[in-house]
């Protein structure tokens, strides 16, 4: 009953962050008040409908959430934009130093065409090298470090729960 409720809260809270500056963007008046609450409420509301997603999934009230968030797709995609995050700084830096005369704003598409699609190609390219050649291998390492422990913690659990070979049944 709570889950369901902070759930109902989680979603009608994200709804109105997105939905509430639909007035103010299309030429609407706001006054200071109005503005400054929003500003103020609205990254908490959305860091605690978020906050709450990450905890019920987690915790298991995610419901359907929890099996489209838990679909192998997700792992190879989680790879590789954690890499491009880890990156992206590096090849962002690296492309606004090549231009010779210092950045100014020509216009939308200049910006989008010069700027912005290098970048993110780029990062991807950096970042899908990263996964491949270091994240990849590094968790087959984890995974084989891991499996062998766990392994052997069984066979141990597996041999201590049998009676010693002297008692007969």
């Amino acid at each position: 009953l709570a889950a369901g409720a902070l759930w109902i809260a989680a979603v009608a809270t994200a709804f109105t962050v997105i939905l509430v500056p639909y007035d103010y963007q299309n030429g609407g008046y706001w006054t200071p008040l109005e503005r400054a609450s929003y500003y103020s409420f609205s990254r908490l509301g959305w860091a605690l409908s978020v906050g709450w997603v990450v905890f019920a999934v987690n915790r298991g009230y995610g419901g359907l959430i929890t099996r489209f968030m838990s679909l192998k797709f997700w792992i190879p995609l989680g790879r590789l934009t954690y890499c491009s995050y880890l990156c992206h700084m590096l090849v962002a830096n690296y492309v606004f130093r090549l231009g010779t005369a210092s950045i100014h704003y020509d216009g939308l598409w200049d910006m989008y065409v010069h700027g912005i699609v290098p970048v993110l190609l780029l990062t991807f390219l950096f970042a899908l090298a990263m996964t491949l050649f270091f994240e990849l291998p590094a968790a087959r390492i984890e995974a084989m470090f891991f499996s062998r422990k766990a392994v052997e913690q069984k066979k141990d659990r597996k041999m201590s729960s049998e009676p010693p070979a002297y008692i007969k049944f």
